[in-house]
């Protein structure tokens, strides 16, 4: 895996790409699922290895989780998705078929940390994202902890609701 991959930059790297990569090639190399951990650590930082190091025996090969222990680690949940699905920008040296493939795992990303499954739940999450361009700082200030979670429009209003004076 070495010579079809380069190592990892934690600094200037883009972990969701990274990553997606790393299975496309160990897919295309017909690796074992159960040995993509192991060749992927080489791949990693330092830092990284050691955060790998400290996951329990039992969950040690299971790359799924280990991706998830990335993604928190670069903290790409939901709402990051989202913002590097909105806020990308293609750049010169890159073709717009990679502009396409990047933002496209931002949105999979996006719609897979929500567990969007079905059409009602992608419609839904589209709809809320346009009522939350419209809420006050201040008041989004108050969710900061749930914000990036709330993927159904009533969830939102009902958390919107302003006591009756």
């Amino acid at each position: 895996m070495p010579k079809a991959m380069p190592k990892f930059d934690a600094k200037e790297g883009d972990t969701v790409l990274y990553m997606s990569l790393f299975e496309r090639q160990a897919k295309r190399l017909k690796i074992d699922p159960s040995d993509w951990v192991s060749c992927l650590i080489p791949l990693m930082p330092t830092e990284i290895v050691e955060l790998i190091a400290r996951v329990p025996e039992e969950e040690f090969f299971n790359f799924e989780y280990i991706k998830g222990i990335l993604m928190k680690k670069f903290k790409l949940n939901a709402e990051g998705f989202r913002q590097k699905f909105v806020q990308h920008q293609r750049t010169p040296e890159k073709s717009w078929k990679d502009f396409a493939y990047e933002v496209t795992n931002y949105f999979q990303g996006w719609i897979n940390d929500l567990n969007i499954t079905d059409f009602d739940g992608l419609k839904n999450l589209f709809i809320t994202d346009q009522v939350k361009k419209r809420v006050p700082q201040e008041v989004r200030d108050h969710f900061v902890d749930v914000w990036g979670t709330i993927a159904k429009p009533q969830d939102l209003a009902d958390k919107l609701v302003c006591p009756k004076n």
